[in-house]
């Protein structure tokens, strides 16, 4: 869009400057023919002439000058005088135009690279037309309009877009920024809390900031967590009462197996006084974990008491 904006302007300008340019030169090459149909050259040398045109187109240039002019004796004109003001050079006028003027003779235009004897330069508009000096032939008149205003309005509009240009870059920049630390960020944390969910610690949770959606979603997440924390908690509980009294029914069992053995003596076989040491052991478990031991256990209890007695 900027670049649009400078070429729209640019091409603006350029016109501007086109039609100023070619209405200011008709307008001069008619009062330079005024000025030499007036003139009689019988009387007066063909340089006084010449001079009195470079003077009428200086005045009518003004200060500083609107544009400089080169007063040229056709090629056929041999040795007649020629004039430009504030010492511009011949070299100014492109050969392509000096052909059109002298082949059409007509106005006639192009852009050109105004140049000076001192070696100073500037970009212009060069305007050519021929005329005609009474009883001396024909001359060509062209007018070197300098557009040294127009390129610093174009380039100061291009530094303005690019500045403009370069403060919307950063501002984007800091959007950009602004929104990834607002939505990549809690992406990035939700993610880094689920990681450690499926690690096993089950007490870490998101830190819910503010009240839009994004801290509508990490309300949401927390919850689960902590749903998911009580039901994993809930089945650990149930997977340890479970092994409990798992671990009582086997001691129960034990103590089946020593009264159907008939324990009743403490010396016996070997077999036998390792069965009675294993049963004991579970007698002892029992008491440790301070719970009911269950009919089967109570019975086993019961058999061994017997087997004391006997």
């Amino acid at each position: 869009m900027g670049a649009a904006l400078v070429n729209r302007v640019t091409a603006g300008l350029l016109q501007a400057k086109e039609a100023s340019s070619l209405t200011e030169a008709a307008a001069a090459r008619d009062e330079v023919q005024r000025l030499l149909n007036a003139s009689d050259t019988g009387a007066v040398s063909a340089t006084r002439v010449v001079d009195a045109v470079i003077t009428a187109l200086a005045v009518r240039s003004g200060s500083p000058g609107l544009y400089d002019a080169l007063f040229l004796a056709e090629p056929a004109l041999v040795g007649q005088p020629e004039r430009g003001t504030k010492l511009v050079s011949e070299s100014s006028v492109p050969g392509e135009l000096r052909s059109a003027v002298q082949t059409t003779s007509r106005q006639a235009w192009q852009y050109t690279t105004i140049r000076y004897e001192d070696g100073a330069t500037a970009p212009g508009i060069a305007v050519g037309a021929p005329v005609t000096v009474p009883r001396v032939g024909g001359y060509e008149l062209y007018l070197m309009f300098p557009m040294t205003a127009e390129q610093k309005s174009i380039g100061l509009l291009h530094r303005a877009v690019l500045a403009t240009g370069l403060a919307l870059l950063i501002l984007l920049g800091v959007v950009v920024w602004f929104v990834t630390a607002r939505v990549t960020e809690p992406v990035r944390q939700t993610a880094l809390v689920a990681q450690a969910l499926a690690a096993g610690q089950l007490d870490q949770r998101l830190a819910v900031r503010g009240s839009d959606d994004l801290a509508t979603l990490a309300a949401a997440f927390n919850d689960m967590a902590e749903s998911l924390q009580q039901q994993i908690e809930r089945l650990i509980e149930i997977q340890r009462k479970t092994h409990l009294r798992e671990k009582i029914r086997q001691a129960g069992a034990l103590f089946q197996l020593g009264d159907r053995r008939g324990l009743r003596r403490e010396r016996g076989s070997r077999r036998d006084r390792r069965i009675l040491a294993v049963v004991r052991r579970a007698r002892r478990q029992i008491h440790r974990l301070g719970r009911p031991a269950g009919p089967d256990a109570v019975r086993g209890r019961r058999g061994i008491a017997r087997s004391r007695r006997g």
